[in-house]
């Protein structure tokens, strides 16, 4: 778990300095998750479910916008994590990042700053699941 959260805080800090999501930290979290679904004996369909299918909606909008709403990172990111909650979970997940990014745009449009770029999905994804424990 911890292992998890440490490529989380390094998926934060890319994204916020560059807006990319390096695939060896994504790549990890899969792995893991992986690890824990043949060792914890999770029900592994609804953690193969939840990769499928957030990959597939967010992998959707991704196409739909021609990668202006969101990057190929944030796709393999939410399968990623999906993979490693589990369906239920990796929904909740999407919308606590979604509401963390609406917070912190209504937030600095209050205080009078005008985002000058879209804000990266990456970092409210990364820090998602630290706020869901």
């Amino acid at each position: 778990r911890c292992a998890v959260f440490f490529c989380l805080a390094g998926l934060f800090v890319c994204d916020l300095r560059t807006r990319t999501l390096p695939d060896v930290f994504t790549a990890l979290i899969g792995l893991f998750a992986l690890l824990r679904i043949f060792t914890e004996t999770l029900p592994w369909r609804a953690h193969l479910a939840g990769a499928a299918v957030m990959g597939g909606l967010l992998l959707a909008v991704f196409c739909f916008s021609d990668g202006r709403a969101i990057g190929g990172g944030d796709v393999k990111l939410v399968a990623a994590l999906a993979l490693w909650f589990g369906l239920p979970q990796a929904v909740l997940l999407v919308f606590i990042a979604s509401a963390l990014g609406v917070l912190v745009f209504a937030t600095a449009r209050l205080l009078g700053r005008q985002p000058g770029r879209a804000l990266p999905f990456g970092c409210f994804l990364a820090g998602a699941p630290d706020a869901h424990f």
